[in-house]
């Protein structure tokens, strides 16, 4: 499922994403989930960070939608250079089990309002995620998502297919209401307008907890 990394990336980077998340119930089917996110890299420090919400609400067992808003500063050097400011919404459908484990697809689209341009961005990400169980509550996952840019910006976003993500990880819960899940992501860039194609290999780190 994991799409090969093509072999002509030229430029490469190790990075550490690091997340925390909280979930609070309002209600039988609905939450409000919270993220904190940081990104550093080795080329350049914490050159970005997310702060964002989204209310999830269930329509069924299997089929959830959500709306929010993620507020995301980019750094370059230590300093603040631009905020990225993106209203998503996004639905998620549980596709049922197969090879062992359980499949599910995510549609997300956001509009993205940067403080260094006038243009709005708009966006949609596709990802699908596989969950195997190892015992207990501890699961495999695998995912891939694809970032589809709809149109360009005059603050740099070009449209076409502008990256993938390709992320293998474990989670296990580390109490009754704590979970961790650390893994593997590879990011492949595009290059676009002449650009050389980017590779990023990412160690994550996630702590979620439902309030």
């Amino acid at each position: 499922m994991l799409a090969a990394t093509p072999a002509l990336a030229q430029e490469q980077d190790g990075e550490l994403w690091l997340t925390t998340g909280a979930s609070l119930s309002l209600g039988e089917h609905t939450s409000l989930d919270g993220e904190v996110l940081a990104r550093f890299s080795d080329a350049d420090g914490l050159y970005e960070s997310e702060f964002g919400a989204v209310v999830t609400h269930a329509l069924s067992d299997s089929v959830t939608i959500a709306a929010g808003f993620y507020r995301v500063p980019g750094y370059e050097q230590g300093n603040r250079t631009h905020i990225d400011n993106r209203p998503r919404q996004q639905i998620t459908v549980k596709l049922g089990t197969f090879l062992g484990g359980s499949w599910q697809l995510r549609g997300r689209s956001e509009q993205r309002f940067r403080t260094d341009g006038d243009d709005v961005g708009f966006r949609v990400r596709p990802q699908i995620r596989y969950a195997l169980p190892l015992g207990g509550d501890t699961e495999f996952r695998l995912s891939h998502e694809s970032y589809f840019n709809l149109n360009d910006t005059d603050w740099g976003q070009k449209g076409g297919h502008e990256r993938m993500r390709n992320f293998a990880s474990l989670a296990t819960p580390l109490t009754d209401t704590l979970e961790l899940e650390a893994g593997y992501l590879n990011q492949y860039r595009f290059g676009q307008g002449g650009d050389t194609d980017t590779v990023d290999h990412v160690l994550s780190v996630a702590v979620s907890i439902d309030l």
